[in-house]
């Protein structure tokens, strides 16, 4: 799996408001490393990516696919009082992608 899908879990996995310790406990392994999964660090195996996705509540092709923009246009037709929570937190997620391009450009 690639970087992007690392990301995607990470930002996944914040936008339902889980830690990195709920999931690394439903997975049987460390937060650490769970963390290097979600850092691009270790590499990730469909199996495990099948596992994640089970325990976001999602399935594989849709962490590979998530795009933070239509979560957004998404959320913003439902009235779920955690709408202001989720455009928040994908805009730090933007701001940070826009953060890493940004360092790619410069080098």
């Amino acid at each position: 799996m690639n970087e992007k899908t690392a990301q995607n879990i990470k930002h996944i996995r914040e936008l339902k408001n889980f830690t990195q310790e709920y999931v690394a406990n439903q997975l049987g392994i460390s937060v650490r490393g769970y963390s290097k999964i979600e850092n691009g660090e270790t590499h990730l195996t469909l199996r495990r990516l099948e596992e994640i996705a089970i325990i976001l509540g999602t399935s594989p092709i849709e962490i590979m696919q998530f795009d933070p923009v239509s979560a957004i246009s998404t959320s913003s037709t439902t009235n779920d009082s955690n709408n202001s929570d989720l455009l928040l937190q994908t805009l730090e997620y933007l701001k940070e992608q826009n953060k890493k391009l940004l360092e790619l450009i410069a080098r």
